[in-house]
């Protein structure tokens, strides 16, 4: 089996990238787009306030399957029902969503808390967090069946992958957890799945929804288990604007957080029809990535779980209550960063779920 056979999806330079764009907050590029903007973005003289004009998202991404609800919030008309004038804008490895939000281009973005705080304590960002759309990061550990891994303490005396710009994390796994870091064996990664498939590895980090496929597809299967339960709790995608654009286009967040939680509830609940939703990222949204039908419906089918949960279900997608937010605070001073105490902003959930988690449009 040779070295990099199972490179086949840009899911490996998205985890690079949105870590290491993390270095945006120390150096001196977002602050040079804060310093074009006069520390204004999304104030109410800029495009990014004012009400009326289109809202446009920056995605984290590429367009796949990750994005699925907001492709069928365009094509099946749901922004339209609410008055909304909504683009979704795709990301990609050079892009940072948090540099378009402050550079204007975008409204709202979606990010890491991990990396919104960062930036926005080393340089003074004026960000909001004001729902998320992943509960539960996807981030885990990968390994083959005949590792016996299933936890964090199956990692002692193992060899894991651990790419540099998440030794953070991991230590903050084996800090929570109660692991001496000695005791287990780090060693570089690069995202290729490769020396795990060969037994080169034990275990490594991974994409939980994506990676698995690319070892799935060879015939090979494997075990994870997610790093946010246990105790290593970020969430993912979540929804990140000015505190300009809160106060000044409060209206249109609110629109948008009701349309795409229809549009998701109806991808997430229409299992009869998945197909035609999977088809909205390989035949059109995401048809020049060229994934596979088969890529794509592990993906959508592995992501669902992660945003839902008993609280969604009672309050709505995008929910984030008290006890996630405090596990949110909580891994990220374990990462080191220091959030604002402010970042987190639910006022625009309550007002959107005003009337139960599954608003009329």
């Amino acid at each position: 089996m040779t070295q990099s056979e199972f490179v086949t999806s840009e899911i490996t330079r998205r985890m690079f990238s949105q870590r290491a764009l993390a270095g945006l907050a120390g150096s001196g590029l977002l602050a040079t787009a804060l310093a074009a903007c006069g520390n204004q973005a999304g104030s109410p003289s800029s495009p990014a306030a004012k009400a009326g004009g289109p809202l446009a998202m920056q995605s984290s991404w590429v367009p796949d399957a990750e994005f699925t609800g907001y492709f069928e919030g365009i094509k099946g008309g749901y922004y339209k029902k609410v008055g909304l004038d909504y683009q979704f804008i795709p990301g990609g490895s050079s892009i940072s969503p948090e540099s378009v939000v402050i550079e204007g281009k975008a409204q709202l973005a979606l990010s890491e808390p991990d990396l919104t705080a960062s930036i926005a304590a080393k340089q003074g960002a004026p960000f909001k967090i004001i729902g998320a759309q992943f509960q539960k990061n996807p981030i885990g550990i990968m390994s083959l069946p005949k590792s016996n891994i299933h936890g964090p303490h199956d990692l002692i005396g193992k060899k894991v992958g651990v790419p540099s710009v998440n030794q953070l994390t991991i230590a903050a796994l084996f800090k929570v957890n109660g692991i001496n870091p000695s005791e287990v064996k780090i060693l570089p990664y690069s995202y290729d799945p490769t020396p795990v498939a060969n037994g080169d590895l034990d275990a490594a980090i991974a994409f939980v929804t994506t990676d698995p496929f690319l070892l799935l597809s060879k015939g090979i299967k494997t075990n994870t288990f997610l790093l946010a339960d246990y105790g290593v709790e970020l969430y993912n995608d979540a929804m990140v604007v000015t505190a300009d654009t809160l106060k000044n286009r409060r209206a249109d967040l609110v629109k948008f957080i009701k349309a795409s939680s229809a549009a998701w509830n109806q991808v997430i609940t229409d299992t009869a029809n998945r197909k035609q939703y999977v088809d909205l990222v390989t035949q059109d949204f995401g048809k020049s990535l060229g994934d596979s039908y088969n890529s794509q419906l592990f993906q959508l089918q592995s992501e669902i779980p992660l945003m839902t949960s008993a609280v969604t279900k009672a309050k709505g997608l995008y929910w984030m209550d008290q006890a996630g937010i405090d596990g949110n605070l909580k891994t990220i001073d374990l990462l080191k960063i220091k959030a604002p105490p402010d970042l987190f902003d639910t006022s625009v959930l309550e007002e959107a779920y005003a009337d139960g988690p599954h608003p009329a449009l």
